[in-house]
């Protein structure tokens, strides 16, 4: 199992960049991998585009046949809307 480690995103270049290696992370370690589990403890604030690229990485992930899950319980509730 590897566990990778979701960082605040904004809409900036440099939280771009961090998405981009997570990206590239995920692309050289999940050949190998049976299941990834993303950990948000790190995590203060992720924009609507980081949402949208995790989404392309849990389906690039499902597409491998890698089991992949969430851990959000430590996500801060204000931030969490319905």
């Amino acid at each position: 199992m590897s566990i990778i480690n979701i960082p605040t995103i904004w809409n900036s270049n440099d939280h771009y960049n961090s998405l981009f290696k997570l990206w590239d992370n995920i692309n050289q370690n999940s050949i190998n991998q049976l299941e990834i589990t993303f950990d948000f403890k790190e995590c203060k604030f992720l924009s609507h585009n980081g949402v949208a690229f995790l989404g392309g990485l849990v389906e690039l992930i499902k597409n491998r046949v890698v089991k992949s899950n969430l851990l959000m319980t430590l996500l801060n509730q204000k931030f969490l809307r319905t």
